[in-house]
């Protein structure tokens, strides 16, 4: 070994290491991943599931109480309450709530309104009627 220039070989190292360590790694990330995911997905869905339900729940109520409101002899009910919730079906609630209160005072009006006209169509009758009468009673101008 006489003159070696620092660019010569002198020796050589092969270094081998299987590539299945990285793989196992590998596949329980993955593994990770695919759980996680799947877990946000059921959990999404099961909120979603529960406001769906809710929302679904809130109407149906809304609508028993609409049909409910006006009894068969087409009284209108006090059973219907606005809703204090702040979205949209509570909006709707409230609205019907406001629309029969008003319906419930017309109809009111309506009632009052056939007992009235009532007495004052007797009343005149009544005047003409004892008028007629007073005129019978009396002994006419000729006689």
């Amino acid at each position: 070994m006489g003159n070696t220039s620092w660019c010569d070989v002198v020796g050589a190292v092969v270094v081998e290491e299987s590539t299945n360590s990285i793989l196992s790694v590998r596949n329980r990330a993955l593994e990770h991943l695919l759980l996680a995911t799947l877990s946000a997905f059921v959990f999404a869905g099961a909120v979603l599931l529960a406001l769906a339900t809710r929302i679904s729940w809130r109407i149906r109520r809304l609508r028993d109480e609409a049909e409910g409101a006006i009894d068969a002899q087409g009284h209108i009910t006090p059973v219907f309450s606005g809703s204090n919730a702040g979205d949209e079906i509570g909006g709707l609630s409230r609205s019907f709530s406001s629309v029969l209160e008003r319906l419930a005072e017309h109809h009111s009006y309506l009632e009052t309104m056939a007992s009235r006209l009532s007495h004052e169509l007797r009343t005149p009758v009544a005047v003409v009627r004892s008028s007629l009468e007073n005129l019978k009673l009396e002994p006419s101008p000729s006689e």
